[in-house]
């Protein structure tokens, strides 16, 4: 799901783009930008294809901050008619057809 960035006035979901890079790097960026904001470390992670964002109607921001291979999912409906807490639910039915088609790979012991 998105999250409200009030600097850029838009909801975003933070992703990496995995492409190209060895498991061991992936997990350095989840140990590195992921676990240490969270109680628990990450049990796995979830990759597709970059057209199942496209398919239901959003795009990507590759900012690469904090890391190069960083991407923001862009293009969340935001209601003018609803407070933004409200918009959220909008957002359910895209982000339950991108995580359809996402393959999850539990993290590795050690990682």
């Amino acid at each position: 799901m998105p999250r409200w960035i009030e600097t850029k006035k838009r909801f975003e979901t933070s992703v990496c783009r995995c492409s190209g890079i060895d498991e061991e790097r992936i997990w350095r960026i989840c140990c590195q930008h992921f676990d240490r904001h969270i109680k628990e470390p990450a049990i796995g992670l979830g990759s597709g294809r970059a057209s199942i964002v496209f398919d239901v109607g959003l795009s990507f921001d590759p900012d690469g901050v904090p890391y190069p291979e960083h991407v923001n999912i862009v293009g969340w409906q935001v209601s003018a008619a609803r407070p933004r807490e409200e918009s959220k639910g909008l957002h359910m039915n895209q982000a339950q057809k991108i995580a359809a088609e996402l393959k999850y790979s539990p993290r590795p012991e050690g990682r």
